[in-house]
């Protein structure tokens, strides 16, 4: 018989079994919700992670191949594509893609067959569905850029749908149109916009205070066309060429 003393307890063994235990109070237990806590995280989380880790991998891995499968059946299909530009605006700024945009470039001797979320979304169908259809079944997309624009979560998806094809397919299919003033600030926090901004063309719709603002929008319906028509079979020798590139100017505002 071997008997071993700790401080307040007291253990005597036989042949290496617990025979008697002394000399403990559990009034010395102090309680302790925090420790609890972690030890009850500390016994949970390996539990979950053996049970539930690869079951969410593959859960993962099937959304993921679905997900691809699904834009690559609608990438497939970009050669014959339903319209040749889907506009992402925000509603506030409906009434500007009914009396500007729409007449601009689907009427005044122009040809072209827009997709809009009012007239040619599906009924009844998931609103991300019918986003992700919109910018894979047009040749390009419009995004009509405004401070209720960056507001919108809705809009912000359009736009990050866009950005994705844009730049995993390599092609230039997005536009942005700015219908006021937005300082750079306030794009800041839009990465994938700003990085549009840097490497491709955007258009800034005139204001009411340009010298010739007939003069002003014509320009710009011309440059707008020209940038849907690109890379389409509906571009022409006479209508090719470079338009202007805005950048900022040194209050951090883009230039009309």
């Amino acid at each position: 018989m071997a008997s071993v003393t700790y401080q307040l307890l007291s253990v005597i063994v036989v042949l290496g079994a617990v025979q008697l235990i002394s000399g403990y109070s559990f009034k010395n237990c102090i309680e302790d919700p925090y420790s609890n806590l972690q030890s009850f995280n500390c016994i949970l989380t390996p539990l979950l992670y053996v049970n539930l880790y690869w079951k969410m991998k593959y859960g993962y891995y099937v959304f993921r191949s679905w997900f691809s499968e699904q834009w690559r059946i609608l990438r497939e299909k970009d050669e014959n594509c339903k319209y040749d530009a889907f506009i992402s605006y925000n509603s506030s700024d409906e009434q500007w893609v009914m009396e500007q945009l729409m007449p601009n470039l689907e009427g005044n001797g122009s040809s072209f067959k827009l997709c809009l979320h009012h007239r040619d979304f599906e009924l009844g169908r998931d609103i991300v569905d019918n986003i992700v259809s919109a910018v894979y079944s047009s040749r390009k997309t419009i995004c009509v850029v405004s401070r209720n624009f960056l507001k919108s979560e809705w809009c912000s998806l359009e736009i990050q749908l866009a950005s994705y094809r844009l730049f995993d397919e390599h092609r230039d299919i997005l536009l942005l149109v700015f219908l006021e003033e937005i300082s750079q600030r306030q794009v800041s926090s839009y990465h994938r916009m700003r990085k549009v901004m840097l490497k491709k063309t955007y258009l800034q719709w005139p204001g009411s205070d340009c010298t010739n603002p007939t003069q002003a929008q014509e320009l710009f319906w011309n440059q707008l066309r020209r940038a849907v028509r690109s890379g389409s079979r509906l571009e022409t020798e006479e209508e090719t060429g470079n338009f202007e590139t805005h950048t900022s100017d040194e209050n951090g505002y883009l230039l009309p």
